[in-house]
């Protein structure tokens, strides 16, 4: 195989030794002692992986609550409502919760206040992360790994009493004004070398598969066998326990059974104990009743196959207005107590549904990741990556991106043979706005050159608005995943956009579009159309004290910035962009 990267355009000529790194990261570890948090003293455990061996042993399963209200304040009391609900219902209550962090968690502590806020609550002082472990008794795990700044964050997340701190799949994203790549990197490899030294402890790393570069892969292969590739840089390389997870994206539930059995096939027997099965987050619609519906499925199935292959995998349920809008508390309440409920129903069905059309995808999926990541190997090799070196092998992945890794991976042929269930729908939703449009107006954008962006790594509505658009004859410019506003206009002018089209869905869309306007205007380039849509909101701010977000399309608009998430209304505002 003759690679088309080389290592020189790859990797930069210097680079930090990886062993001294690691090291570093271990001996700061072994000098960080673990407190012990309320979840540790009530279950009388050292960590989530000892619970979960003796859940799996009782015939019990685990749930996992997803919160990040917009201060921790506000998490806090949204916690401590949690426990007391489930303890008046005489309900056995969540046995963790993943803290959805503010983004800008993953800057250095000195560069956070000055960074662009966006939804979830940041952690500000010592006796915020103290906290975490002592508010209730529900195990915090966050996504402290894969960021600038994964080592002082992850030392502090031991100091709290954590044992699960991910989000590794991370290690390829770009965070707010951060460049640096390499030292973003060897923050990584530091942070893994702390956890590595907790191992024994039950203290591991997570990754969510459906970030990071495998949350843009077109085919399930792929994930599975980046999986593998991860859980090599972690546990074969850094040493330290690797937990994955999966399952948003995915609204079949036996389809996505069918991944979790490819992952435990291609890694050790407990390979899913540590992680999570992630619900839909995909399949809900607007109507209430059908979004409990498909609830109800998704949470007995999921459940019933965690019992059924003896995973020990927590479930995390998703509040039936995720499509709405940020989950409240009341949102996250409704949904694991109706999972706890549904639990004796789950596992008794285990054993009556028919899984064998899930083993045999399941095994076809393994094998495929085999022969996908036996392909990534050798095209490293070939391009002068050190295999042995982890930090090699993480900047160069990123480098390459995720549609040549997947293109390698995936062989000569290249075919979708088990396409995700999101690439399809994509797929099939470019497919029918292509043709409503068209049948709809006949508008035309040969000519014009339109800069298309998301503002954070959510990519799928961007393929949808470049199909479009580049229907209809525009010129896309590739503006971007995670980019900041300012080099977004930078790039729309150099390359003479008339339009900028940006996509967002992490709630810091008054920010960017704050930010994107000033931009404009340094640039003296008040031609240029600025287009947002998406998820167009923002934490209501500490004044309000409210855990839902606001609706900023006012906003945006008194900023001359036009909203829409309609994309046949997009094509008649960059019509008249293209007549001025």
């Amino acid at each position: 195989m003759t690679p088309a990267f080389s290592r020189d355009e790859l990797l930069p000529a210097a680079m930090p030794n990886w062993r001294s790194l690691l090291a570093e990261g271990v001996a700061a570890g072994r000098a960080t002692k673990r407190r012990r948090t309320a979840f540790h003293r009530l279950h009388d455990v050292t960590s989530q992986h000892e619970w979960a061996l003796s859940r799996r042993a009782a015939g019990r399963s685990r749930i996992l609550v997803n919160i990040g209200m917009p201060d921790w304040n506000l998490t806090k009391a949204a916690l401590r409502e949690i426990w007391d609900s489930f303890e008046a219902a005489s309900l056995p209550p969540p046995d963790a919760y993943e803290l959805i962090l503010e983004r800008r968690m993953g800057l250095p502590a000195t560069l956070r206040e000055t960074a662009p806020q966006e939804t979830g609550p940041a952690l500000w002082s010592e006796s915020d992360w103290l906290e975490l472990g002592q508010t209730v008794p529900i195990q915090p795990q966050a996504p402290l790994i894969g960021s600038p700044a994964s080592f002082e964050n992850t030392l502090l997340g031991l100091a709290a009493g954590m044992d699960t701190m991910g989000n590794f799949s991370n290690f390829v994203n770009r965070y707010p004004y951060w460049d640096d790549e390499v030292a973003q990197i060897a923050s990584v490899v530091r942070a893994l070398g702390a956890v590595a030294a907790h191992r024994g402890a039950g203290v591991v790393a997570d990754s969510y598969l459906e970030d990071g570069h495998s949350g843009v892969f077109a085919d399930f292969r792929s994930i599975v066998g980046w999986a593998m590739f991860e859980r090599r840089l972690v546990e074969g390389l850094c040493g330290a326990a690797y937990a994955p997870a999966f399952g948003g994206l995915t609204s079949d539930p036996f389809l996505r059974a069918a991944v979790f059995r490819a992952i435990q096939r291609t890694g050790p027997a407990d390979a899913l104990l540590d992680g999570y099965c992630h619900g839909d987050t995909v399949g809900h619609g607007d109507s209430m009743d059908r979004n409990l519906a498909r609830f109800v499925n998704d949470a007995t199935v999921s459940m019933a196959a965690d019992a059924r292959f003896g995973w020990g995998a927590s479930y995390l349920p998703t509040p039936l207005t995720e499509r709405e809008r940020v989950p409240g508390t009341a949102d996250i309440l409704e949904v694991h107590r109706l999972t706890r409920a549904l639990e004796p129903q789950a596992r008794a069905l285990a054993s009556r549904f028919d899984w064998r059309e899930t083993e045999i995808l399941g095994e076809a999926i393994a094998d495929g990741a085999r022969a996908w990541r036996g392909r990534l190997d050798e095209y490293l090799a070939a391009a002068g990556i050190d295999l042995g070196n982890p930090m090699e092998l993480m900047l160069a992945t990123r480098r390459m991106g995720a549609g040549a890794i997947e293109h390698i991976g995936l062989g000569p042929e290249g075919a979708y043979d088990h396409p995700t269930e999101l690439t399809r729908r994509t797929m099939e939703e470019r497919d029918r706005e292509i043709a409503r449009v068209a049948a709809s107006t006949g508008i035309r954008l040969d000519g014009i050159a339109v800069a298309v962006a998301s503002t954070d790594v959510h990519h799928f509505a961007k393929l949808v608005i470049e199909g479009v658009l580049e229907e209809r004859g525009a010129r896309i410019v590739d503006g971007g995943l995670a980019v900041d506003p300012e080099v977004l206009l930078d790039r729309a002018v150099e390359a003479g956009c008339a339009a900028v089209v940006a996509t967002t869905h992490n709630g810091w869309a008054l920010n960017f579009g704050e930010r994107l306007a000033a931009a404009r205007s340094r640039h003296g380039a008040a031609g240029i159309t600025l287009v947002m849509g998406g998820v167009l909101n923002e934490d209501a701010g500490k004044a309000a004290n409210s855990e839902l977000p606001r609706d900023v399309t006012p906003d945006l608009n008194a900023r001359g910035i036009v909203t829409t998430n309609d994309l046949l209304e997009l094509v008649a505002v960059l019509g008249d962009a293209q007549s001025r």
